[in-house]
């Protein structure tokens, strides 16, 4: 393949050193996949800003070679049921999961439900989160009327540049995190 050079060796050069083997061969998969006329399914793009840690601890997942393939798994999952999946089997192979990684966890799942919103971003601040609609997304009245309705919470919303969505969120023992997700959750199902 022009370009790739020598992929598993020290003289890597063209494309492939400039972008990672795993980034080229995901590329590579992707263009494959459109010449053949089908489509790609790609994880969720929204940026999730958050106050509190969200990781994984050495603590936890002592191999860090573990630790980067739960990341990535993370990072790829197409549905609240992948995450689900990788939560289940934290879970199963290092015992309860401490708070950095329920907020990671809990991330995981926001993304899915934020993207469902057509969301670019979400940001969680103490008791609070506000969810960012960029501009060009049709917001109609009906769809606005449906999240009141669907909200478990009081939704504040104003329209300039886009849509924002802002909502608090009640304090319990599971958390801020914890408790957006369970909102945007009961919003999207």
């Amino acid at each position: 393949i022009r370009g790739a050079g020598n992929i598993l060796g020290t003289d890597q050069s063209g494309f492939i050193s400039a972008v990672g083997f795993d980034m080229y061969m995901d590329l590579l998969r992707e263009t494959i996949a459109e010449l053949n006329g089908k489509t790609v399914e790609k994880p969720p793009e929204v940026e999730i800003h958050l106050e509190k840690d969200a990781y994984i601890p050495e603590s936890y997942v002592p191999d860090p070679t573990d630790r980067i393939v739960f990341y990535r798994r993370l990072s790829e999952t197409l549905s609240p049921d992948d995450v689900h999946a990788i939560e289940e089997e934290l879970a199963d192979r290092y015992g309860r999961l401490p708070e950095p990684v329920q907020n990671l966890i809990d991330t995981s799942y926001i993304r899915h439900y934020a993207a469902v919103l057509n969301a670019s971003d979400l940001w969680i601040r103490d008791c609070s989160a506000a969810l960012i609609v960029p501009d060009g997304i049709e917001t109609t009245r009906e769809s606005v009327e449906r999240l009141v309705a669907k909200s478990p919470v009081k939704l504040r919303f104003s329209f300039h540049n886009g849509m924002k969505i802002d909502f608090d969120c009640p304090q319990d023992d599971s958390g801020v995190v914890s408790g957006v997700k369970k909102i945007l959750q009961v919003i999207c199902t």
